[in-house]
């Protein structure tokens, strides 16, 4: 299928890619994630085109209803073989290399960059996600114990 880039969400371009030692001198590392999805698009890599736009949608979807509709937050990667864009894992296991993380979404850690949203006013904002149905026993308490009701200006 064709890709189209002129749809992509500007705002993409205030996602900043982080480069891991020795990245920097490429000169087509993609700097921030419109970037990466120019060079997926670029080398044909679909998969990971499709993956990174779903990934990214679902964090400016985030960001358009405010930080209430994260569940979770924290520091971000984008993964260059797979296109899978989240938080960090909490493991202590590091690739072996001076790659960012492990991937969450295919486990490889050849590829890997920190990725950070600054906003046009300088001001730094984390990765958000949205809580998982399956959420931890302590996040439903948590809702629980608020007497179980809803409260929109929480």
């Amino acid at each position: 299928g064709e890709v189209k880039l002129d749809s992509l969400d500007k705002r993409l371009m205030s996602i900043r890619v982080a480069a891991n030692p020795g990245e920097d001198a490429h000169p087509n590392f993609p700097r921030n994630l419109y970037n990466a999805m120019e060079l997926f698009a670029h080398v044909g890599h679909l998969a990971a085109f499709q993956k990174l736009l779903t990934c990214t949608t679902d964090f400016l979807s985030i960001l358009d209803e405010g930080p209430q509709a994260a569940g979770r937050m924290g520091q971000g990667f984008v993964c260059f073989d797979c296109g899978c864009c989240g938080l960090v894992p909490e493991s202590d296991e590091k690739p072996s290399t001076e790659k960012a993380c492990l991937c969450t979404g295919c486990g490889s850690g050849e590829h890997t960059n920190l990725v950070q949203l600054a906003l046009p006013n300088g001001q730094e904002l984390p990765w958000m996600e949205r809580g998982a149905a399956g959420a931890s026993p302590a996040a439903s308490a948590r809702a629980v114990a608020g007497g179980g009701r809803a409260k929109p200006n929480d």
